[in-house]
């Protein structure tokens, strides 16, 4: 038995001359489409009525563009580095203001009208920025320090908070200044990369971070928001490491020096709630994480050789070949609800 044809409201063609990269999109509350990545060299938007062209400084920039509820193109914007510039989330807050993060290298006008002061870095250094609805630039903060490496890999949006709080994850080596003042003291890390977390207002004030997995390596793969303000927090680490925004629950322990991954939910405090560990012999990796409506929690991505996804059962997973894809799920508390993995011979 086959499943439902789906057929596509509407279609934008975006593509061009050198390597595209299509990283993430999100609806808005009248049915518009923001979408973020970055390009090489030039990129051609068509929506069906109106063409537009995006030219690279030679390396890769990044773009936003916004479309319509009907697919129409509303506006495109373009991020441009003297060096290199990726787009890696987008998010919106309750007044429609955008919020995006990526790392870059280089000087960087994050004001499309290049009236606001660049932002310079002579390593790869994360970012802030945020945008009004018709994309014209708020403010934008760097993510990093002087000589040590930094990524911004997830953004989500408080909205139920007053003013609407802006949650920042990646991760970093040696060390990390969330502050764009440099007044609050910079993570550091014990050698390897640690995950951060920061938090801001809406008007780019910095309020706090922290930052886990000292003594190995932890890396981010995505954030998700509840109602409630309890953001879950997915990623994959090596060796031994601290998987908790305090520091202080045990040191978890990959299988046979392999990278495994977890999920953890925290509350607004930064409080550990609860966390999981999945790994076997192989390569594990957590792309996605999304909450369903009861709060029940969605986990996707894919894995190698075997590994245990459901701990009280003890039964290690197996792939079909290679590497298979994954979608698990979990209740409110993290307790294991269903497996299903697809995979082929290669």
């Amino acid at each position: 038995m086959f499943g439902q044809d789906f057929v596509p409201d509407w279609i934008g063609n975006i593509g061009g001359t050198g390597i595209d990269q299509f990283k993430e999109f999100k609806k808005d509350a009248n049915g518009g489409v923001f979408v973020v990545g970055e390009f090489q060299d030039t990129l051609f938007l068509d929506d069906g009525v109106s063409q537009y062209t995006l030219v690279s400084q030679g390396g890769f920039d990044g773009f936003v563009i916004r479309f319509s509820g009907d697919g129409k193109i509303v506006w495109a914007n373009i991020l441009s580095s003297t060096d290199n510039l990726m787009v890696n989330d987008i998010d919106l807050d309750a007044n429609g203001n955008i919020y995006i993060v990526g790392d870059f290298k280089g000087t960087v006008f994050f004001d499309f009208a290049a009236v606001a002061a660049p932002l310079v870095v002579s390593s790869q250094n994360g970012y802030l920025a945020s945008y009004d609805t018709l994309g014209n630039y708020n403010w934008a903060v760097k993510l990093g320090n002087v000589s040590s490496d930094g990524q911004a890999i997830s953004v989500v949006c408080d909205r139920q908070s007053v003013p609407n709080k802006i949650h920042v994850a990646g991760h970093f080596l040696d060390s990390i200044n969330c502050d764009p003042t440099y007044n609050s003291t910079p993570l550091i890390s014990s050698g390897g990369n640690s995950v951060y977390k920061a938090e801001f207002d809406d008007i780019g004030n910095f309020i706090s971070s922290f930052s886990y997995g000292q003594s190995g390596q932890a890396f981010l793969s995505d954030m998700e928001i509840y109602s409630s303000g309890d953001l879950l927090m997915s990623g994959q680490f090596i060796g031994s490491c601290t998987i908790d925004p305090q520091n202080t629950a045990a040191l978890v322990t990959s299988i046979s020096g392999s990278t495994d991954t977890y999920v953890m939910l925290i509350d607004p405090s930064d409080n550990l709630l609860w966390r999981n560990l999945y790994g076997g012999v192989g390569l594990d990796q957590i792309t996605d994480v999304e909450f369903e409506n009861a709060g029940d929690i969605l986990i996707g991505g894919y894995f190698s050789d075997s590994v245990i996804f459901n701990h009280s059962s003890g039964f290690y997973e197996q792939t079909i070949g290679g590497t298979d894809a994954f979608l698990l799920k979990c209740n409110a508390g993290g307790g294991f609800e269903w497996f299903s993995s697809g995979g082929g011979i290669g």
